[in-house]
């Protein structure tokens, strides 16, 4: 009987294995610079061209590696960081698997040259998709040099799998930052085809954010620090105000980085009463996070960006009190100070001084039970200024009764109401035929997910009374209907249907010239998005020059924007761009930019009271809308009520 279990090759087990390990360019760039950090390189630099595949070098001054380790290094599972089991548990160094240098030499072509310090001669390793090409000595610098070809050459369906260039190369700018936020004392230089793309010199914490991040990121940091007997808390969280879709989000364990949604879920609990309910945006934060070794499992997944706790819940309590306690001692959540005094001014009662006793007027005869009460006869017997407080009389008004004010109190506004009118907002209208109409036909979106919506004529405002609920809020009598209307909804629609028509029919939006233009500085990775996407903001309504330094300067914003600040407008596109292919949203999803503009464009202050002609604009503009019922990302701007469904409310028990 013929054996059907057989060992694979070495050359076929470490493709497979490969595939965990590199699964594509950014894990190449991380994998081969956690080695120069593990190395004790003071300067590293990466290069990168094309997509990745094409090349990939990692240049390094570390301690380098003898002619024998050179070759021993590309064995899998040979490794300088530990040499027992129980090392896992009190790593120091990034890697400790050693599989990152046999996977990626079996899918790709990796030249090694490395030399330590006191030898006259370094060494030079070749291999080409796992076979060894060259292993011989060579005159070249202290540290080592990878280059990396042709990734995934001999394994073309992985390659097929790959993303466009774009999102491949910001994953290798998120790799590069990670390590580069870990270690600011090592110099770090990222060229992406030849161009540099990252200059980091040698600093502290705070200037290492701010090269990555960008400068207009340092006022807005805020310094945290707590330490207990379980773990070391330490870095910088952003301000309120710096919250955005996309902030930068780093956590560092014993200097690696991971993600932990728990932990991510404890920033938001301390910023919850600080950001509006429900809202995706948080600010952004750099944690550092120090403990015991032995108190972490890192051998969780191959990428290594996953830890696990011995005392997770523990490190949650401690890391929502120390953000709390950041944020409360720069002044961003009050605090109470029990060592302070009193701000309360208490009364003292005077010696011999008289205080009259305040008096409350009741009136025994009110029933409200009985259906025949009246007002006007209850108070028959009483002093006059009680009369007037109930039935609205004027001071000094003369007559039986106290005579009556038309319109001064509720009773006589009732009274004088037929039962074909209706009082709404002061203004008196007759009763007609509702020009509201509910329809569940296919033509328009008279109903959403079983819900009745409403669809309105255009004419129906010549009939109309508005009036705002603070500031919020327009309600609406027309015919027979009472609507209500969320004002910034409807501004996002008016606005978003009105940027796509201009978009359609002269290919832009209308702009207006700043008086003085304004210079914004970005980070790297924001720059490269202004400069791919010109086109699509300059549609938009936005004319800018781009400089040197990762800055640009915008010389005009789109005239629908009104008196929104330049730098803020721009910015919160950029935000709104992920990180797919820029083609897909050139071709499907520019609607996606012209509604984050509708939505920052039809803004308004809460607390600005909405005027008759800004009400009266608001319903015109928003019955010709092709949606008067929901904002373009699905939010429901209008709801309707007719006069059976008040009179069903008010009549239910």
């Amino acid at each position: 009987m013929s054996n059907i279990v057989k060992r694979l090759s070495e050359y076929v087990a470490n493709q497979i294995a490969a595939g965990e390990v590199v699964s594509g360019p950014s894990s190449v760039v991380k994998e081969l610079m956690e080695n120069a950090v593990d190395a004790g390189s003071e300067v590293v630099i990466v290069s990168v061209k094309g997509d990745g595949c094409e090349l990939i070098q990692v240049v390094d001054d570390g301690k380098g590696m003898s002619f024998d380790d050179a070759l021993t290094a590309f064995d899998r599972h040979a490794t300088s960081k530990i040499t027992d089991i129980n090392d896992i548990y009190s790593l120091q160094t990034f890697g400790f698997r050693g599989e990152a240098l046999a996977s990626i030499a079996a899918v790709a072509e990796v030249e090694l040259r490395t030399c330590q310090e006191e030898a006259e001669l370094g060494t030079s390793v070749v291999i080409n998709g796992g076979k060894l090409i060259n292993h011989a000595p060579v005159a070249c610098s202290k540290g080592s040099q990878f280059v990396v070809r042709n990734l995934f050459y001999n394994v073309p369906a992985r390659r097929n799998f790959l993303k466009s260039k774009r999102a491949e190369m910001k994953e290798v700018i998120s790799e590069f930052e990670r390590v580069a936020l870990c270690y600011p004392k090592i110099s770090f230089f990222l060229y992406l085809d030849e161009q540099c793309y990252y200059n980091l010199p040698a600093s502290n914490l705070r200037q290492r954010v701010s090269n990555l991040i960008g400068k207009q990121i340092n006022s807005a940091l805020i310094e945290l620090y707590t330490e207990s007997s379980i773990v070391e808390i330490r870095g910088y969280i952003g301000k309120p105000e710096m919250a955005r879709r996309n902030s930068p989000h780093f956590m560092f364990v014993n200097g690696r980085y991971f993600f932990d949604s728990a932990l991510n879920k404890a920033v938001q609990t301390a910023y919850e009463k600080l950001l509006p309910a429900g809202d995706k945006k948080m600010p952004p934060y750099f944690l550092y996070f120090t403990i015991d070794p032995s108190k972490i499992d890192v051998n969780v997944s191959p990428s290594k960006t996953r830890v696990k706790f011995d005392d997770a819940q523990s490190i949650f309590q401690i890391l929502v009190s120390a953000v709390k306690e950041s944020l409360g001692r720069n002044g961003i959540v009050p605090m109470i100070d029990f060592d302070g005094g009193s701000g309360i001014e208490i009364p003292v009662l005077e010696e011999g001084a008289s205080y009259k006793m305040p008096e409350l007027d009741i009136n025994p005869a009110f029933n409200p039970f009985d259906e025949n009460f009246s007002f006007s006869q209850a108070v028959e017997g009483h002093p006059e200024s009680f009369r007037n407080s109930i039935i609205g009389v004027k001071e000094g008004a003369s007559g039986q009764g106290g005579g009556k004010t038309a319109g001064t109190s509720w009773e006589s506004n009732f009274e004088e109401l037929g039962e074909d009118e209706l009082l709404y907002g002061g203004l008196k209208m007759p009763l007609e035929e509702p020009l509201i109409e509910i329809e569940s036909g296919t033509g328009n979106p008279a109903e959403r997910n079983g819900e009745r919506l409403i669809e309105i004529d255009e004419g129906c405002m010549d009939k109309a009374a508005l009036f705002a609920v603070g500031s919020n809020y327009i309600v609406a009598y027309v015919h027979g209907r009472v609507m209500f209307v969320d004002i910034t909804r409807a501004m996002m629609r008016i606005c978003f249907e009105k940027m796509m028509r201009q978009i359609t029919d002269s290919h832009g939006l209308a702009r207006q010239q700043l008086l003085f233009p304004v210079e914004m500085e970005l980070s790297p990775s924001d720059y490269v998005v202004s400069k791919e996407f010109k086109a699509e903001f300059e549609q938009l309504g936005f004319d800018f020059s781009l400089l040197d330094d990762n800055r640009i300067k915008i010389v005009s914003i789109p005239s629908d924007a009104g008196g929104a600040d330049a730098e803020l407008l721009f910015g919160e596109l950029l935000d709104g761009i992920a990180s797919d292919d820029i083609q897909a949203y050139r071709d499907t999803r520019k609607e996606q930019l012209v509604m984050r503009m509708a939505r920052i464009c039809g803004k308004r202050s809460s607390s600005v009271s909405v005027t008759q002609e800004e009400m009266d604009y608001i319903i015109q503009e928003l019955l010709v809308c092709s949606d008067v019922n929901y904002t373009p990302d699905g939010k429901r701007i209008t709801a309707s009520l007719t006069l059976a469904d008040i009179g069903d409310m008010l009549n239910r028990r």
